[in-house]
């Protein structure tokens, strides 16, 4: 029977003795076994400069970290041995390229050079600092390094020196550094800290869907307003406007707006849409908010109260669906491309909301395009009597007041509820992408 074969049927050996006989004849597999199993009882090898050496050359193809440890626990032990400035030189290669810690790496190759400084590998760890992985990593205090300092900065990019009570055995295959963070965040699967943090976990995600499920049923902001102020029961006025073109560019679209009517609507806010994007020729740059309102005898019959009223924005477009026969007056209600005449009024469209009562007063104007050499025309209504595509007001606003704020407003927290949602499922998911199970086993099953 074959050395290798008596190794492996002594399943039954302390691990320490079963890795320094499996060292002694060469046997990786063996040696790779052995050494997880130590690993997994919070032990460390205690074995000499070479021993650790060879150690390092059997781990390195599976588990780069721990060999990078075993080559500094090699030129540790025998700092004036000859083998310890290629340890160090070998150790800071894997650190950087195979295990991804730039930082440590290139600390253990600042001590090798600073160590060594006409050692032949000290060339090669001037070059290693070069490469592009290395050269990103910051500095640090390099002076007064030491192996024993390059240990404690590998534990803290998330491979602990020492056993702890959430360190279970290793996995087959290195993590990368993303797996290492959500590891280091919550622990291996099955251990104290990773039922913590599911728990965590699970009562984020009840709130969230508390949330979620509490704003759903809550009806829109304009629905809950009480408090009418006169000014939105009244008619919009219109009237000829003595008002010039205006011209805007941006880009290379150039826009002349033409005043047709001098225009001043007072209404409660049913809809507002902010536009990230160019629709129907208009450009969200120039036309960044179709604001949806209603006046008149819809404020003063209270059918926007009414949950058979519905409103629903899509495009630049504001539909008004109402079942049961709702008195609602086609003609006071209206969609409006606004187009803010100066940087105030700008601002002030971020701060519109639904619920809200306002008052905008400019000009109507028709829209002419200049895109890409064709010109093109988008024109305003000009009265309340239409309907359907073409029937929405270009509102160029000159001036913008809010007559009265809105109730307090539950979408933003429906909308953050819902995301919050999303996020915690992907994480959560993502666990069991980046942390696949590692069973604790005893020495006698290993």
């Amino acid at each position: 029977m074959e050395p290798q074969d008596l190794l492996s049927a002594d399943d039954t050996a302390d691990p320490a003795q079963r890795l320094r006989q499996a060292l002694l004849v060469g046997n990786a597999p063996e040696v790779l076994a052995a050494f997880r199993l130590l690993v997994a009882q919070g032990r460390l090898p205690d074995l000499d400069a070479d021993l650790e050496f060879e150690l390092a050359e059997c781990l390195a193809p599976a588990d780069p970290l721990e060999a990078a440890r075993a080559y500094r626990r090699s030129a540790e032990k025998d700092l004036a041995g000859a083998r310890a400035p290629v340890a160090l030189l070998l150790a800071g290669r894997l650190l950087i390229h195979a295990a991804n810690l730039p930082v440590p790496g290139r600390q253990m190759l600042i001590y090798l050079i600073e160590k060594f400084p006409e050692h032949a590998v000290a060339e090669e760890a001037r070059d290693l600092l070069g490469s592009p992985v290395a050269a990103t990593a910051p500095v640090g205090a390099a002076s007064g390094y030491s192996p024993r300092v390059g240990r404690s900065e590998v534990a803290a990019a998330g491979a602990p020196a020492q056993p702890s009570d959430d360190a279970g055995p290793r996995g087959p295959r290195f993590r990368p550094a993303l797996a290492g963070a959500f590891q280091v965040f919550s622990g291996r699967l099955g251990t104290r800290r990773y039922w913590i943090t599911s728990r965590a976990f699970a009562m984020l995600f009840l709130a969230a869907l508390g949330g979620w499920l509490a704003t759903f049923f809550t009806p829109p902001a304009f629905q809950r307003v009480r408090d009418i102020h006169p000014s939105v029961l009244a008619e919009p006025d219109q009237r000829p406007s003595q008002a010039g073109p205006v011209l805007i560019s941006r880009g290379d679209d150039n826009y002349r707006l033409e005043p047709t009517a001098d225009y001043e609507i007072a209404g409660l806010v049913v809809g507002a849409r902010r536009l990230s994007y160019a629709s129907e020729g208009l450009s969200e740059d120039v036309f960044p908010l179709d604001l949806c309102l209603i006046w008149g005898p819809n404020v003063r019959s209270g059918v926007f109260r009414s949950d058979d009223l519905e409103v629903v924005q899509a495009g630049r477009v504001c539909y008004f669906r109402w079942r049961n026969n709702l008195p609602v007056e086609e003609r006071a209600i209206s969609n409006n491309h606004l187009i803010a005449a100066d940087d105030a009024v700008a601002r002030r469209f971020s701060e519109l909301r639904p619920g809200q009562q306002v008052r905008l007063r400019g000009q109507l104007v028709d829209v002419h395009l200049v895109r890409g050499g064709r010109p093109a025309t988008v024109r305003s209504s000009r009265t309340r009597d239409d309907g359907g595509y073409g029937a929405c007001e270009i509102l160029y606003v000159t001036h913008l007041e809010i007559l009265k704020p809105a109730p307090l407003s539950f979408d933003d927290l429906h909308r953050a509820s819902f995301w919050a949602m999303v996020g915690l499922l992907g994480l959560f998911l993502l666990r069991f992408v980046l942390l696949p199970a590692t069973a604790t086993r005893s020495p006698a099953s290993e």
